[in-house]
């Protein structure tokens, strides 16, 4: 079944979705959610609709937001290769072996690339297949809005276009991966 464009949800219906940190269990709970939202069926001006296809904005935090980041980027793709890709994948032991490969070695010792950046390229190549915030917009997929914390501040952080703006930037143009990697990231104790 196609995707919905932004352009044919209806103005009737504002769906926005919420997806909470947790780790892989909070992915599959968003998971699930979706695969529900795509059953549940309803009657909208005259036509036959599924919830998932009305979706507006989805705003997620950790890993709420590998869920959220990839039905933005895929849409309906996502019930066919997301457990396998992520869910049912141990990704932290694949993080680990990259991390005792002698060409890591050095990249991770220069002060210009660290265990983030290294996430954030397994996330890049392994999961969202180099997809950005603007892709999804080319797609006509829902707003996604993926939050992050400063652990340091204890500050929140949005990647937004609105918060982008702030920054003189353009948050189309960010890989989905560097915002997933951020929402995710937990430092080491």
């Amino acid at each position: 079944m196609k995707n919905i464009s932004q352009a044919e949800r209806s103005d009737r219906l504002l769906l926005i979705l919420t997806f909470s940190g947790g780790g892989t269990r909070a992915a599959a709970l968003a998971y699930g959610v979706l695969k529900e939202l795509a059953k549940a069926e309803f009657s909208l001006e005259g036509r036959k609709r599924f919830l998932l296809d009305e979706v507006d904005a989805i705003s997620s935090v950790s890993g709420g937001s590998f869920t959220a980041a990839y039905y933005g980027l895929f849409g309906r793709r996502i019930f066919e290769d997301f457990e396998s890709r992520f869910l049912k994948k141990n990704i932290q032991k694949e993080l680990f072996s990259q991390t005792l490969e002698p060409e890591n070695w050095f990249r991770l010792m220069s002060a210009k690339f660290g265990r983030g950046d290294m996430v954030a390229e397994y996330y890049d190549q392994n999961i969202f297949d180099g997809g950005t915030f603007g892709d999804i917009v080319t797609r006509g997929g829902p707003l996604i809005l993926v939050n992050a914390t400063d652990v340091t501040l204890g500050t929140y952080f949005t990647f937004s276009q609105e918060t982008f703006d702030i920054l003189c930037s353009d948050v189309s143009r960010l890989p989905l991966s560097r915002a997933v990697a951020a929402s995710s990231s937990v430092p080491v104790i």
